[in-house]
């Protein structure tokens, strides 16, 4: 079953979607936020984490998507979008699902840039989390430059504006208008800053191994986390540079049938 409703504060209500079995007892569920990924990330990504959403509610668990302010459904225009703003947002979508009965730790899936605001949140608890990120952000000054790379791209080699040069908006970025401030402080984001309280649960799926994600483990280990990577097997993932390819529909079909198995074992859907 597929609710849609309103959520937050009547200042800032956000646009959600409840994903659970019909007819099941969702004070016994167990329950997911997916956090949702940034700009043109959440757009690409829509029809995988549905998909996934639906695998896991079949399974007996109540998933939460949700739109953050000034994004999706939810109130507010992308130049009211600041990281802090999707901080928040994620706080309380998470505080809401936990709200919901006796559900037990909720816990917080992050593909790809969402784990920015999900990290953000989570080094921002007081008690023990449960994270999981898919793919994740870890330096934010890459992913600002990759963003901006690939908004030239779209200017002058995709093949949008056959018979003139596009006029590049000052504060466009990739069809959504950013306050100034964004890119800069998405630029400053390291993963590296953000400690997640003793006592938490990490993992992190990759396609292939990273240095940096193994630092961030053990760094976190230290701290008293249990954290761990899942490396997933099958060779999926996305390219995120492709100019011809970047309006597409990301669906790693085999990659996301392994983050339900992971996802259902390694959580109270066991």
């Amino acid at each position: 079953m597929v609710a849609p409703f309103f959520f937050g504060s009547p200042d800032r209500p956000l646009a959600g979607v409840l994903h659970r079995k019909s007819g099941g007892d969702s004070s016994t569920a167990p329950a997911l936020v997916m956090v949702p990924p940034l700009l043109q990330d959440g757009i690409a990504s829509h029809r995988c984490l549905w998909w996934l959403a639906e695998k896991l509610a079949a399974e007996g668990g109540i998933v939460l998507r949700f739109d953050a302010h000034a994004t999706g459904d939810s109130t507010g225009e992308s130049v009211e979008m600041s990281l802090e703003g999707l901080r928040d947002d994620t706080l309380t979508a998470l505080a809401w699902m936990q709200a919901q009965g006796n559900v037990g730790k909720v816990r917080q899936l992050a593909f790809r840039s969402a784990s920015i605001p999900a990290l953000q949140g989570a080094s921002l608890a007081v008690s023990p989390v449960d994270l999981v990120l898919w793919d994740p952000v870890m330096d934010g000054s890459v992913l600002a430059s990759e963003w901006k790379a690939q908004h030239v791209r779209q200017l002058t080699q995709a093949g949008r504006y056959p018979f003139q040069p596009a006029i590049p908006e000052a504060c466009d970025l990739l069809g959504f208008e950013l306050a100034p401030e964004f890119l800069p402080a998405l630029a400053d984001f390291d993963a590296a800053s953000c400690v997640l309280p003793a006592g938490s649960r990490l993992r992190i799926a990759l396609w292939q191994a990273d240095p940096t994600v193994e630092e961030f483990i053990q760094e976190q280990q230290h701290s008293g986390v249990d954290a761990d990577v899942w490396m997933l097997d099958a060779p999926e993932r996305p390219d995120w540079d492709d100019a011809l390819k970047y309006e597409d529909q990301v669906f790693p079909r085999r990659s996301t049938m392994l983050m339900a198995g992971l996802l259902k074992e390694q959580s109270t859907w066991a």
